[in-house]
């Protein structure tokens, strides 16, 4: 889990980036959708690299 969230840190989001949001609501909108985003590149990565 700690690798995930510090390859999302570092590479997704970017080391000084700022979440613009300002209620709790949308800061967690954002972070699902990060993680949303972050999950589908892996599992779209792992297929292309299984023989059909």
């Amino acid at each position: 889990m700690e690798n995930t969230l510090a390859e999302l840190k570092t590479t997704q989001i970017g080391t000084r980036t700022v979440m613009p949001s300002k209620s709790p609501d949308l800061v967690f909108q954002e972070i699902y959708a990060h993680l949303v985003l972050y999950t589908g590149l892996r599992v779209l990565t792992q297929s292309s690299g299984e023989p059909q």
